[in-house]
Formats: structure tokens, sequence, C-alpha cells
């Protein structure tokens, strides 16, 4: 068990965004072999930079709600690859990067994902709505990247990833069309907050929790 794990409190879903393109040298130390491996086989210098600085900086979070050492924290992996801590099962977390910006999200009960796209790739989405859209949604252009980036967070809450084909799932939206419920997946709802212009986010969660929107949490536009 992870020193001060036992006694953390997590009464709050917290969105918290991070800046990606700043100097990370003095992060590197946080990182596990096995991280630092991962990070060397990025081809760009810049893309093995902002993934460095975003596990580092998940790594920094994560442990100021354990009060414990960053460095200390081990991670193991889901089947498809989802990370999670084996000595605080009950902190649920998780992490998505585009392009120099990360979103992590926590929260007090779980799984939980989250999904960050840039508004640019909507136009790219058009040419592969067979492969993510339900027929029973509607494939206005205005639609699409909600729908992508909404089923993007909720295969990262089941730990399934793209290995659970996007299209099988259907999203029914709700009159605020802030929020929407996977068909057959009542236990959860799928959070749409503002706050980063540029971008589409979706925040899946457990059903009875508050969105990022309605919980005091840390604003999703304040940078660290």
């Amino acid at each position: 068990m992870i020193e001060g794990a036992a006694s953390a409190l997590h009464h709050q879903v917290e969105l918290i965004a991070v800046s990606l393109d700043r100097d990370g040298s003095g992060l590197a130390g946080l990182l596990s072999p096995d991280e630092l491996i991962r990070a060397q086989a990025f081809r760009y210098d810049q893309d093995r930079q902002r993934w460095m600085v975003a596990r580092a900086t998940l790594r920094i979070l994560l442990a100021e709600r354990l009060t414990c050492d960053p460095k200390g924290l081990v991670f193991r992996y889901g089947e498809f690859g989802k990370p999670f801590l084996p000595d605080a099962p009950s902190l649920h977390f998780n992490l998505s990067r585009s392009g120099g910006v990360a979103l992590v999200l926590i929260a007090p009960s779980g799984p939980v994902g989250v999904d960050l796209e840039a508004a640019t790739r909507s136009s790219g989405l058009a040419g592969c709505v067979p492969s993510f859209c339900h027929p029973s949604e509607s494939a206005a252009p205005e639609n699409l990247l909600k729908i992508w980036c909404g089923k993007e967070a909720y295969l990262k809450a089941l730990g399934t990833g793209l290995s659970t084909e996007p299209h099988r799932i259907a999203l029914d939206w709700q009159p605020d069309s802030t929020t929407a419920t996977p068909r057959h997946g009542e236990n959860f709802r799928i959070h749409f907050p503002e706050g980063l212009p540029g971008y589409c986010i979706a925040a899946a969660l457990p059903a009875h929790l508050p969105g990022p929107s309605e919980a005091s949490s840390t604003p999703i536009a304040k940078q660290r």
C-alpha cells in the first residue's frame, strides 16, 4: 500500500489541463525505467518530450492526492493497456493528449475515461462515419466530433479502447446536449465540458457522479 493512500479523501471530480510544451528535463527523473524506454520509442523529439511531460505530471497529480512520492507510484495495465494503480485502487484516473495539451481526469469512483480532440479534426471525420457512427445517430457534420470524442472517452472508461468497434455503440443525447448516455451503458454518463477553446472534450463517468462542470473541481482552463 502506498504511504498515505489509505487516508486520502477524494470527493470531487477533477479535470485538469496540462501544457506539454515546456521544459521537462527536470521531470525525467520521476519516470520509471519502463516509461523511459517507452519514451525513447517516439520518433520525433517533440512527441517524446510531450509524452514525458504528460506522464510525469500525471505522477505528480496522483501523488498529491495520495500524499506520496510521485516516483514511487507503480502502474499496472489492463488487458488493452489502460493504466491503474494496484496499490491505490480507489483512485480512478485517465489521461488524454492532443498536440501540446493534455487532460487528466480524476474521480472518487470509477472507472473513468477522458478524450481530448482538436476541433480541426472534425473535417476529417466525414469520410469514416460508418466506422464510428451507429445507424441511429445523426451524422450531421456538427455532431461528428462529439460522437467520436464521446465514444473514445466511454471505451477508455471501459478499458477496451478501440478493440470495441465504436459503430456498435449508440449515444442517446440528453436534452441539454452537454451530456449523453450510452444506450447499453446506463451506468455511465458522458459529459462534454467546455473551457479549452479549439478542442472538444468528453469525460465518461459513473452516472451517479456529477460532471466536471458541476463539481467543485480544478478549472480545466487552468494549465499547470
